[in-house]
């Protein structure tokens, strides 16, 4: 858990983010904005969800976050290692790295209406001593 200091600070940082993303109008994408963007869309599929975000000055909107997975999607493909910068890659080294497709409605007849999505996470036990 957080001490008071800590969600105060992440507080701030929200309300910075939202500053930042609301005057510019969206042509700076803050961190929260990318992250909730698409969280939610990986998560409910949503368009309709992510547009109302959207318009409430809290989250990219529903095209620029099919634009990121798209571009992560693209950029993995084109890479010899399925593991995302950042990584350590060494032996010895405790490592868990999961991928899973996701497909939601998958009964219908015609495919209409139907979500086909693959997530990925990964972590790791870094000791920092």
């Amino acid at each position: 858990m957080c001490d008071p200091d800590c969600r105060t600070e992440r507080y701030i940082k929200a309300a910075a983010d939202d500053a930042v993303f609301t005057t510019t109008r969206g042509s700076v994408k803050p961190g929260k904005h990318l992250c909730l963007g698409m969280g939610i869309k990986g998560m409910t599929g949503s368009r309709t969800v992510l547009e109302i975000l959207n318009n409430f000055g809290h989250s990219v909107n529903y095209h620029i976050a099919e634009e990121l997975k798209t571009t992560l999607a693209t950029n993995i493909s084109t890479t010899d290692v399925s593991t995302p910068d950042g990584l350590n890659r060494r032996p010895g080294l405790a490592t868990a790295l999961a991928w899973d497709n996701y497909d939601e409605n998958t009964e219908t007849l015609s495919g209409a209406g139907t979500l086909h999505d693959t997530f990925g996470i990964c972590y790791q036990m870094i000791h920092l001593w």
